[in-house]
């Protein structure tokens, strides 16, 4: 891993946060990785409950840094 490589862990209720349709692209996640993780979250969960959250959400991020 580098220094800021981001994994992340989560629940089909983000990224088919409508029961079995996609909604939020791979792509638009990935995009996420560039910013801190407060934001990754805050901006992810919105996405997550302005398509109506039918799904349980569950998102873990682990960012890398070697402090």
């Amino acid at each position: 891993m580098a220094e800021n490589d981001c994994i992340f862990l989560f629940t089909d209720g983000i990224d088919q946060c409508i029961y079995e349709k996609d909604t939020i692209s791979f792509e638009k996640i990935a995009m996420l990785s560039k910013t801190n993780v407060k934001d990754i979250f805050d901006e992810l969960f919105k996405e997550v409950f302005d398509y109506g959250a039918e799904d349980n959400a569950s998102l873990a991020v682990f960012k890398y840094s070697k402090k």
